[in-house]
């Protein structure tokens, strides 16, 4: 496994977990099983903000920290142990619905936000809120995990079955993480963590790889993930039998009661325990024109959900839309979340040379209470983006207004010290690249809501690592229509 530094790129892209006030706006507030059993001592805290200090010298501008701590410290411990508890400084456990002086949640799972930090080195991406790892060099330590439910582990394992954890497959031959795989750091947090996975994949020992490809996943603070999955198909040689060509989310039965989709792929179903030992169930099965989002959830208020598209910048080859799978093989259970390239079909039906493109957006939505609805709200701008009215300042939009690839909207600042813009449709947690090529930097000191500011508990601004002149914006109220945003910048 090669991990490389982190280079300066042209681009950037993204994913996420949590909405605006609260876990979530359809959510009660989390109970102290929010809380994790760390040593605060060693971590970041997002439980106790101080007063919004803004700087613009920092290259990266968060809410405040406990003293002892810095956000780069947020954790040593594999599977996000080592993340904040959700204690006061007394060491008590803050109750749900707690503020403090600035009116910032004690409890980590009251806030829509919270920080990130990639631990160098494991791959593993840690807040107070979930945890996650990617299965970059063996598919048995991934996880993913949301610690305002069960805190468990609720992904996929099987040595057996290609569609483990999360990632990229052929169907039954080949999963994209199998091989060695290189990943380049974009991003670090704590706005935004951004890893780029390059990998190829040669099962038949020619010379020419089958597939090859980079797998972009950006993790944003408000629990969303946003995956560009990008690659190239050159099989010289398919087996006789169809070929499903997929990107997909994998998660163990055993602890999954429910899946749903909905928009026009809505379906409803229970996930029946103990089933027997080898079958396939397909619970649904879209085609390319379709558009929704699909869910799985636990009895302990896991949630998480998942849209995707097709490139639409780069359209694939082959795009067959969303699909969900229970099965078993070899006693393992899996539900499983697909976005299909392309899906199997007689021997004159192989998957078809040629390059692929799609964005799939995870939400990691658990909290107590919490249902399917709570993702939903976030895949539905994703898969719908509101459009932005500037209607103060001299931005304007980029030539990209929205991009599916970091699930951002681009500004183009053109010198402006105030943006005031306005979004056409609600959203639960809303990204800004904000961008001005004619500075030598760009820094967020201010943002209001029809005219009350935000406090730095609100809001995060992150330092674009990869692209000059840029800089994240995470905003963590929701945004009605007509709801005017004010940012105040200083070039």
């Amino acid at each position: 496994m090669n991990e490389a530094p982190s280079p300066r790129w042209t681009f950037a892209l993204l994913l996420v977990v949590a909405p605006g006030i609260g876990c979530f706006p359809t959510l009660p507030p989390c109970d102290d099983g929010c809380s994790l059993d760390t040593d605060p001592a060693t971590t970041t805290s997002q439980t106790d903000p101080a007063p919004t200090t803004l700087d613009p010298s920092s290259s990266a501008t968060t809410g405040a920290v406990d003293d002892d701590t810095t956000a780069g410290e947020s954790g040593t411990d594999s599977r996000g142990d080592s993340g904040t508890d959700g204690s006061t400084d007394s060491g008590a456990t803050a109750e749900s619905g707690e503020t403090t002086e600035t009116g910032g949640p004690r409890d980590p799972c009251d806030a829509a936000l919270a920080d990130l930090a990639y631990l160098p080195g494991t791959y593993e991406i840690v807040s107070d809120k979930f945890a996650a790892r990617l299965p970059v060099d063996g598919e048995g330590d991934a996880y993913l995990m949301e610690h305002c439910a069960s805190s468990s582990d609720l992904l996929y394992h099987s040595p057996t079955n290609v569609e483990r954890g999360l990632g990229v497959a052929t169907f039954p031959s080949w999963n994209a993480f199998d091989d060695q795989v290189t990943v380049n750091v974009i991003e670090e947090g704590p706005l935004m963590v951004q890893l780029e996975l390059v990998w190829s994949v040669d099962t038949f020992g020619d010379p020419t790889p089958e597939a090859s490809g980079t797998s972009t996943y950006t993790y944003l603070a408000d629990g969303r993930i946003v995956r560009d999955e990008s690659l190239t198909y050159t099989a010289s040689a398919q087996p006789s039998e169809g070929w499903w060509l997929v990107a997909f989310a994998s998660f163990d039965a055993d602890q999954i009661h429910w899946v749903e989709g909905t928009g026009d792929i809505a379906f409803t179903h229970v996930v029946a325990p103990n089933r027997g030992l080898d079958y396939e169930t397909i619970l649904h099965s879209g085609t390319a024109l379709q558009q929704g989002s699909m869910c799985v959830a636990t009895q302990v208020d896991d949630v998480v959900g998942i849209a995707a598209v097709a490139d639409p910048l780069a359209p694939p080859t082959e795009w067959a839309g969303l699909r969900a799978t229970e099965q078993a093989t070899n006693g393992a259970r899996a539900v499983a979340l697909q976005a299909d390239f392309a899906r199997g079909g007689p021997p004159n039906d192989p998957i078809a040379p040629g390059s692929y493109r799609a964005q799939l957006l995870t939400v990691v939505g658990g909290s107590p209470g919490g249902d399917c609805d709570t993702v939903f709200a976030h895949t539905a701008p994703f898969l719908n983006p509101p459009s932005v009215d500037l209607v103060g300042g001299n931005a304007s939009m980029s030539s990209l207004p929205f991009s599916h690839r970091t699930a951002a909207h681009g500004i183009d600042v053109l010198g402006s010290t105030t943006i005031e813009l306005q979004l056409a449709e609600q959203s639960p947690t809303t990204l800004f690249d904000l961008f001005d090529t004619t500075t030598s930097g760009l820094h967020v000191t201010a943002v209001r809501v029809d005219g009350i500011e935000l406090e730095s508990w609100q809001y995060r601004v992150q330092d674009a690592m990869a692209i000059g002149h840029h800089q994240y914006l995470l905003i963590g109220e929701p945004l009605a229509p007509g709801v005017s945003l004010q940012i105040d910048v200083d070039d």
